[in-house]
């Protein structure tokens, strides 16, 4: 899911595939991480985790 270009869907509709590939680089360049949740029973949850920055600069 997360490979650039790739695309669930095969209308021709425009779609290159690039919106989860995309959001994954930059959730990464901020230290973070996203996922699908596989036991989401109605259709698609995804997570996404970013690190929480202190008032003292520190990341929690």
């Amino acid at each position: 899911m997360f490979e650039p270009f790739h695309s669930g869907w095969k209308r021709g509709n425009g779609n290159v595939g690039m919106g989860l590939c995309m959001a994954q680089e930059i959730v990464n360049n901020h230290s973070g991480s996203i996922s699908i949740d596989p036991d989401y029973p109605n259709g698609c949850r995804i997570r996404v985790n970013l690190p929480l920055k202190t008032s003292n600069g520190g990341m929690e």
